[in-house]
């Protein structure tokens, strides 16, 4: 996750940057005197300048304060990188402050932007996206490594294939969900029409063609498409529900996705040993 502090003469604005998603966390603003059009001696010139300056570094002290409080989680920072991103020198007076943490200085990197607040935040974003990609696909790969890692030991920590996947999830049993950005599958949601009775599958493009899958066994009628949608978009809305992070490797990762298509497009890392050879695999699971 990357760490973003977009600040020029007007204001400050913290946010962070991950999967593709950008949060603001915190924004305030600063306000300098005004310099009144009347004619002023010169202490009164001299103590404007004071003034300004005393605002100005209380303006960095609660910059440094405020960063602490939310990129340093029990002594250690909670972001890969931290951009400092402005106009001007504010920036670098920042990352000089003696009160600006030395573990967040060890992470900060320099963007000069045109503006402030989201403006710059989206702008930073922007130039910061080589970066940003090569820091997310080193993350994808050695989160693919971890998962293959466990099904080589084979402590039974982790699953593979929809059926099995979806079903750790049920149970509350999946940590991570991982899946190929290439997975396609569509989640229906059937329903008899005699009976009432919903059954929720998992389907590939060729078993969608597949009439056997639309039909209820016992009776031959027909089922009725309650709900048609791409597992990921599913997954996306959902997985936090069920308490699991969802990881969705880019097609920048070329070889990961390659190696996940070798175990169905999708598998997960459990938080706990679960054996899915006793559990029974609903039909119609890709």
């Amino acid at each position: 996750m990357f760490g973003f502090i977009v600040m020029d003469g007007n204001g400050v604005l913290f946010g962070t940057f991950q999967d593709n998603t950008r949060k603001v966390l915190r924004k305030f603003s600063m306000e300098m005197p005004k310099k009144q059009n009347t004619k002023s001696s010169r202490e009164d010139a001299q103590r404007f300048t004071r003034l300004k300056l005393e605002i100005r570094q209380n303006y960095i002290e609660n910059v440094a304060k405020s960063a602490s409080e939310l990129f340093i989680t029990g002594g250690t920072p909670s972001i890969t990188n931290l951009i400092l991103a402005g106009s001007g020198g504010i920036k670098t007076e920042l990352s000089k402050s003696s009160l600006f943490d030395t573990k967040l200085k060890n992470k900060v990197k320099f963007v000069d932007v045109s503006s402030g607040g989201e403006t710059g935040f989206v702008e930073a974003i922007k130039r910061v996206g080589v970066t940003l990609t090569k820091v997310k696909i080193s993350q994808e790969n050695s989160l693919l490594q971890t998962f293959l890692d466990e099904i080589k030991q084979n402590r039974g920590k982790y699953c593979f294939g929809v059926a099995d996947t979806m079903r750790g999830l049920e149970m509350g049993a999946v940590k991570t969900v991982i899946c190929s950005e290439k997975l396609n599958i569509q989640r229906y949601v059937l329903k008899n029409l005699t009976t009432g009775n919903q059954t929720i599958l998992y389907l590939t493009p060729k078993q969608e063609k597949n009439k056997l899958f639309f039909t209820d066994k016992e009776s031959g009628a027909k089922l009725k498409i309650i709900t048609r949608n791409p597992m990921m978009e599913w997954l996306a809305k959902n997985h936090n529900t069920y308490g699991a992070t969802l990881k969705v490797l880019s097609k920048e990762c070329r070889e990961s996705n390659a190696q996940l298509q070798n175990y169905g497009g999708i598998g997960g890392l459990l938080r706990y040993k679960v054996d899915f050879q006793s559990l029974k695999i609903p039909e119609g699971s890709a």
